[in-house]
């Protein structure tokens, strides 16, 4: 009769695991990458939103005040004296931009979202605008004008 050695028939040689191994983390970098970029462009979303829900504020604040807001507080106020104030909050909501109104007049506006947070980690599209007349632009972190965002 013949003996089996079980050390020899069971498992894997220490090249083979090295090998799966390196295997495993070459695919894993390359779709970690992959996943925050989804991530990024997914969350590109609450920028855009909180941007067009910004630019109907503007409208109805303009057809209550003949001048487009030029701040954002917790309440609005349309006064005289050259403080037009449009009630909405400065951070988008899901906390990944920071919202501001860049220029404003009583003909037109620009309105922006700068990544914060998480977010900034989406060098290429780093901020995102929209003025009154629904043009959409983008910048990358080094201020370069980016396409593909909206």
């Amino acid at each position: 009769m013949k003996q089996h050695n079980l050390f020899q028939a069971l498992g894997f040689s220490l090249l083979e695991l090295m090998m799966a191994l390196a295997i495993f983390s070459i695919i894993s970098t390359i779709g970690f990458g992959t996943y925050q970029q989804y991530l990024y462009k997914s969350r590109r979303t609450d920028g855009q939103t909180s941007l067009i829900s910004l630019q109907l504020a503007q409208e109805q604040y303009r057809s209550n005040c003949l001048q487009y807001a030029t701040t954002l507080a917790s309440n609005s106020s349309c006064n005289a004296d050259g403080h037009y104030t449009l009630s909405a909050s400065a951070i988008s909501p899901n906390h990944y931009y920071q919202l501001s109104i860049q220029s404003a007049t009583s003909t037109n506006y620009i309105l922006t979202a700068t990544a914060i947070g998480i977010q900034i980690g989406d060098s290429n599209c780093q901020t995102l605008s929209i003025d009154q007349s629904g043009n959409k632009s983008a910048r990358t972190s080094t201020g370069q004008i980016a396409t593909d965002c909206w």
